[in-house]
This record gives C-alpha cells, structure tokens and sequence, in this order.
C-alpha cells in the first residue's frame, strides 16, 4: 500500500504514554523499538524466549519483556543489556505498566493474580490473589487501564460464554481492593471473541450477535449502541473477529473472517476496515492476514497494525 511504512515486529504493541516509542516483539526472543515520530529502529535486543507483552519506563531508561510463561527480564534502553529476570508467579499474562517512579512493574497474569515486581531488588509481591484459577467464578480477563489508572477484572460465573460481573480497583500498589462495578446477568463482555478497548474516555466492546458497538462509560454502564456497517460482513459472508477502537475514538477498526466453506478451508480471508466513528464511513480496507494488534497515536492520525510478519504504520 502507498504511504504505509513496515516495521519488524509485531504480536502485541505497545506505545509510550508521550507517543514518543513504540516496542514491537518477533515470535521468537526479540523486542525491536521504533521512535514514533521517524519509524527508526532504536532498539532491537534479544531477551527471553517467546515474548509476549512488552512495556517501557516512563523516563526512558528501562524496558520489560514477558514471555509466554510469565517470565520478566528488566533490560537497559541505553545499552540493551539484559540486567536481571523474575519468573513471577509462572503463568502467561496481559500487558504491564511501570508505575510512576519507574521501580517497579505492576503485572497481571491469566490466573488472575495481581503483581509488583520490584526492578531495583528483583523481588515479587501478590498483591491481589486469584486462590484456585481452576475453580468457579473465574477471572476471564484483566487489563490495567492508563487512562482511567484503573485495573479491571472480568469475573465469569461459568466455563465459555456466561454472565457475570466486572470488577475494578485503582492502580495503586499500595491499596488494590477490586470491587464490582458492573453487573452482567445475560453475557458478560469477551475480549477473545470480539474484543475490548479502554479509550481515553469510554469502554468498548463487541455484540456480535446484534452486530453492534457498545460504547460504555468508564465503569461498564452501557451509554450508546452502534451498527456495525453492513459492508464489514458482506450479508453475513464474514463474521466480525475483533474491533479495536482508537485512544481518542475518532476510529474504529475491524476485523473480520470469512465463514468457513466446508468444501474449501484452505483460506480464511481476512478482511480489515478503518472506519470513522462519527459517520460509520470505511476510510480505509485492508487483506494483512494474522493480525493481533492495533492501536492509532498522534491524536488518531496515525494508525499501526500489528502482524504475525511484522506492523504497518499508516495515515488515517
């Protein structure tokens, strides 16, 4: 496509609270960081095997990396030394944030646990326990929000699709107390089938079933419903397999896939679209196959797709 720079890298992105750097990670052990406003490679550094999420310190001096195991390495953004690792509690997670001071990293993992790793003694404190992940309710996703500083927890009452309650608490190590903040008795919001986004001012998830964005406010009270364009599932052709919407929601971006045909599977034909939020009109259609991530920066002038084979950075 004209205008769209790639980078190397991709899975999981993230971006700096100034928009000044963004951390891309290969499927094997290495990070690869961009300067935001030139698309140059600063940083490209070989750390634990698998990486996964990826987060850097507010004043530039350190990055972390997190492998599929829960692993963490603490490497230097000056030199890309690897200084020091920590196994955690030893179970893959969700992205993670330094705090303000830049000494510590808050961690979340799959199992529900909520975690401090101290970066100057490399020690680790459970500061919110999930006791028995294999047992109902169950944490079903955690995500820590850096616009509201809130970390929420997603608590299921069954196994698959079930209701249940959101939960959340301030991102504070020293008093993290998750309460619920919402109730959801028919279906509880997904964020593996269609996806959630924490924007500057609103939530969003996806109702597939109705073919509809849910915009919420920052605590999961449901505030507008959106059609979904018709164009995006081609008289039910495809099916919406995630949607991302930007920090400052002046975009959305879906994915969707192609049904299944039983008599020719070999494809699953990926289609994705940009789409204006104010208008629900596609400004831009896209055929990169295995993405898993999007974000906008530059106040939503600038998009970057993230790939199994590397991100493409464009304009909006």
């Amino acid at each position: 496509m004209v205008g769209i720079k790639k980078l190397k890298g991709g899975f999981k992105l993230f971006v700096t609270e100034d928009e000044k750097l963004i951390a891309t990670s290969n499927s094997r052990n290495t990070v690869y960081v961009y300067d935001a406003d030139t698309k140059k490679l600063v940083l490209q550094t070989k750390t634990v095997s698998n990486v996964s999420e990826k987060a850097i310190s507010s004043d530039k001096k350190y990055l972390a990396a997190k492998n599929t195991g829960g692993l963490i390495a603490l490497i230097s953004m000056e030199t890309g030394e690897e200084l020091f690792r920590n196994k955690m509690e030893e179970r893959e997670g969700y992205p993670m944030t330094f705090t303000s001071d830049n000494e510590n990293v808050l961690d979340l993992d799959w199992n529900g646990n909520t975690m401090l790793w101290d970066c100057t003694d490399n020690t680790c404190k459970v500061l919110d326990r999930q006791e028995d992940p294999r047992s109902l309710p169950r944490v079903s996703y955690m995500h820590n929000d850096r616009h509201s500083n809130l970390i929420y927890k997603f608590v299921a009452d069954e196994w698959g699709y079930s209701k249940g309650v959101v939960m959340a608490s301030k991102a504070d190590p020293e008093n993290i107390n998750f309460k619920i903040v919402q109730k959801f008795p028919d279906v509880l919001p997904d964020d593996i089938r269609g996806g959630i986004s924490f924007c500057k001012e609103h939530n969003y998830y996806v109702d597939r079933k109705n073919k509809q964005i849910i915009m919420c406010d920052k605590q999961f009270k449901e505030l507008k419903r959106i059609a979904i364009p018709e164009e995006a599932y081609q008289n039910d052709a495809y099916y919406i397999s995630f949607l991302w919407a930007s920090p400052n929601e002046n975009y959305y971006f879906i994915l969707t896939k192609k049904k299944l045909d039983r008599n020719n599977m070999s494809k699953n034909s990926p289609v994705s679209y940009l789409v204006k939020t104010d208008t629900m009109e596609i400004v831009q259609k896209f055929d990169y196959e295995y993405i898993s991530d999007f974000t906008m920066i530059h106040d939503d002038t600038e998009f970057i797709i993230a790939t199994w084979q590397g991100s493409f950075m464009g304009k909006a």
